[in-house]
């Protein structure tokens, strides 16, 4: 079974065309779209992403993104109680992207218990369904 943040991960990877040759997430090398916010990260300076040397790393560093965001470690408002729409909408996304990261996962995950309101505590939970 693929581990939830990984599968979010996923969705997030899906959403932003990582594999699109044609796109921003895949020629920087960010699937998630993350935001250069240190002076030492390289970063498209029209853009502010973070242009990463690998897909591995610019995956893995969105995966410890998105663990600090669901676990409440994050500097931005944002916390295990916040829901999945809330994510979807930090990362610059319409609400209604939501639907697609949803319906993503309910197919990743096999959980169709999965809603634009799940709080973002699941992705991080050690458990998996069997």
């Amino acid at each position: 079974m693929v581990p939830r943040i990984q599968a979010l991960a996923d969705a997030f990877c899906h959403l932003n065309g990582a594999f699109d040759p044609q796109g921003e997430a895949y020629r920087f090398r960010n699937p998630l779209r993350l935001k250069a916010f240190s002076p030492r990260h390289d970063k498209d300076e029209k853009s502010g992403l973070r242009v990463f040397r690998s897909f591995t790393s610019g995956y893995d560093n969105g995966i410890i993104d998105l663990t600090i965001k669901c676990s409440g470690k994050s500097f931005s408002k944002i916390g295990p109680s916040s829901t999945l729409r809330d994510l979807v909408c930090l990362y610059g996304n319409s609400p209604a992207a939501t639907r697609t990261i949803k319906n993503f996962l309910q197919t990743a995950l096999q959980d169709q218990s999965i809603l634009e309101t799940t709080p973002l505590s699941f992705f991080i939970e050690n458990t998996v369904k069997e």
